[in-house]
């Protein structure tokens, strides 16, 4: 074999395991911001502006964890980015709801009834919840 032959065999594997460890480190990296939802939606919204779907997102995940205000607050920036999310009235309403204020709660379901787009899952619940809205009893 050719000595030539022998150092470009050296010098690209020895590039290409530091193009792998590199790779693996950057993964390792990234995979941590996984953990859980509100650490991947909150690294997201750390890397991108006027992103909708990861304050929605965010929101829900801390509505799971029962920090409602903070929830809401995400939820109503979701709102102001795209007014016509339906999940993001949704989940808002489910957070009001959730606090003992159905009347706050029905707005958010009604909202999306008055959009152009219209999803059957959320119209059912706005008709649903507006039916029942007489039976509930402010907290």
């Amino acid at each position: 074999m050719c000595p030539s032959w022998r150092f470009r065999r050296v010098v690209l594997g020895s590039g290409s395991a530091i193009i792998l460890a590199t790779l693996v480190v950057c993964a390792r990296t990234q995979t941590s911001y996984w953990r859980n939802s509100e650490l991947l939606w909150t690294h997201t919204l750390a890397c991108t502006s006027e992103n909708a779907v990861a304050h929605n997102d965010l929101g829900y995940a801390l509505f799971q964890k029962k920090r409602l205000d903070e929830a809401i607050g995400h939820f109503q920036q979701a709102l102001r980015i795209k007014p016509d999310y339906a999940e993001a009235h949704h989940n808002f309403g489910n957070a009001w709801l959730q606090k003992g204020r159905a009347d706050e709660a029905i707005v958010q379901y009604e909202e999306p009834c008055r959009s152009t787009t219209r999803t059957p899952d959320r119209t059912t619940t706005s008709a649903t919840f507006s039916s029942r809205r007489r039976g509930w009893t402010k907290r």
